[in-house]
């Protein structure tokens, strides 16, 4: 399912920023935490605590930035795990 299609972090959007979410065995698993996401999960009708493993697939704002808010949804009770590219290379841009 997706969740979010929109880059770069621009507030205000119809459309949330980039987030895929995927259901297996009554376990969550989200791709990518772009703004918005924690919204647009809790519409999903799925509970907070299915939520089992985040994957973030590159480190830019509109990839990542509700990371954190998708853990403190979830409560940070039973396993949990996030995959994502090692070290952040600095940009010029």
């Amino acid at each position: 399912m997706l969740l979010g299609t929109a880059a770069g972090p621009v507030p205000g959007r119809s459309r949330m920023m980039t987030s895929h979410f995927m259901l297996s065995n009554g376990a969550a698993y989200v791709l990518d935490c772009g703004m918005g996401v924690t919204d647009q999960y809790a519409r999903t009708g799925i509970p907070f605590n299915a939520l089992k493993s985040i994957f973030i697939t590159h480190h830019h704002a509109d990839h990542n930035i509700e990371y954190g808010p998708s853990w403190s949804s979830a409560g940070f009770k039973g396993s949990r795990s996030t995959s994502a590219p090692s070290g952040r290379r600095r940009s010029s841009r």
